[in-house]
């Protein structure tokens, strides 16, 4: 049996640029740009401070959401991306950077 295998890595979607947020323990933070409909999957880093983070619409702190421990580097899909809500821990501020990918 024979198969053809191109690449089996995300593209980065060119249409959209990458966003990059400095998130603060005074306001919840979220990603203000829009995601284009071809967009399967984001890039995320994380630097500086540690930050909580919720997908479900509630506010993020210290008693509700998911303790990101920096450094952070991983894929999300979309819509991950696109209903994050995130708090700095008291402390450093961190710089969280978003790509889109498509495949």
């Amino acid at each position: 049996m024979n198969s053809y295998v191109v690449n089996l890595h995300p593209i980065p979607n060119g249409t959209q640029p990458g966003e990059t947020l400095t998130v603060t323990n005074a306001a919840v933070s979220q990603f203000a740009t829009s995601f284009d409909p071809r967009t399967s999957c984001c890039y995320i880093t994380i630097t500086g401070g540690d930050l909580h983070i919720t997908f479900d619409g509630s506010a993020p702190s210290a008693s509700n959401g998911h303790h990101i421990v920096v450094p952070f580097e991983g894929w999300w899909s979309k819509e991950a991306a696109r209903l994050a809500k995130m708090k700095a821990q008291s402390g450093a501020n961190s710089k969280v950077v978003m790509s889109q990918f498509t495949y």
